[in-house]
């Protein structure tokens, strides 16, 4: 099979796979309609209104899982049979990663093969579009960042802890998850410009995948933006106050 094919079969198997909704699923086994519950999304932050905490993480890991595993399986099948993501040593660990942090040379993308790098990015950015609009649910589907990490740590790991830095400041001091999600996307493509030099065309590849995230990432929080820009979005952990405020109205 030559590339060509090869990235066809990456792209419509990642999409079904990516495709997968599984806060769906979960939430339909607990006899809950997911889409008819808080913003009507199937991800994690959804269901954990419906379904609580552990229920929610379980999505998520679900989600961030076939993103990873579809860049793995790409990279793997295209050319890449000795495949490992962190920098080259005959025992790859997190103390070679942490070496090549501190000599401020990251590797990981010089990990794969031409081919496999390609099928790899095609895959990833496959899966997101997939889980974003879901083959199984007439095209609706998540928001795409549990998705988007999965692949982006496998792709890129130093400019996903960026973004994961920027998101948890964001929800941290605003408590908005829409607004971190957003500024976490944002942040992605510019991170990896900085961090890697763009001189071959391997590079380019994955700054395309960065800015399709980022720009798939926003339309779908468009609903979110126009109900941060009216003050509507609800903040984490809002309920909860509102339930504390409650009791402490109630005369003794």
């Amino acid at each position: 099979m030559g590339l060509l094919g090869s990235l066809v079969v990456c792209a419509v198997c990642a999409f079904f796979v990516g495709g997968i909704p599984f806060g769906f699923v979960i939430a339909r086994a607990k006899g809950i309609d997911i889409r008819r519950v808080g913003s009507g999304n199937i991800g994690a932050t959804n269901v954990s209104r419906a379904l609580g905490k552990k229920y929610a993480l379980l999505v998520f890991f679900l989600d961030f899982l076939k993103g990873a595993l579809s860049v793995l399986a790409a990279a793997y099948l295209c050319g890449s049979p000795d495949l490992t993501l962190f920098p080259v040593s005959d025992k790859p660990s997190v103390l070679t990663l942490v070496n090549e942090v501190l000599k401020k040379s990251p590797q990981s993308v010089n990990q794969f093969s031409e081919t496999a790098l390609l099928c790899g990015t095609v895959a990833g950015a496959f899966a997101v579009l997939g889980h974003c609009f879901s083959p199984y649910l007439k095209f609706h589907g998540g928001k795409g960042i549990a998705t988007s990490a999965g692949v982006t740590l496998m792709l890129i790991p130093l400019p996903f802890l960026v973004s994961i830095a920027i998101w948890v400041l964001i929800l941290f001091l605003f408590r908005y998850v829409s607004l971190a999600s957003i500024c976490a996307a944002f942040s992605l493509p510019i991170a990896f410009a900085l961090m890697y030099r763009l001189h071959t065309h391997r590079y380019f590849w994955i700054l395309a995948y960065c800015l399709l995230i980022t720009v798939v990432v926003i339309a779908k929080h468009i609903p979110n933006i126009k109900r941060l820009v009216f003050k509507k979005e609800p903040k984490i952990g809002r309920k909860k106050e509102a339930e504390k405020q409650d009791e402490q109205n109630i005369p003794a």
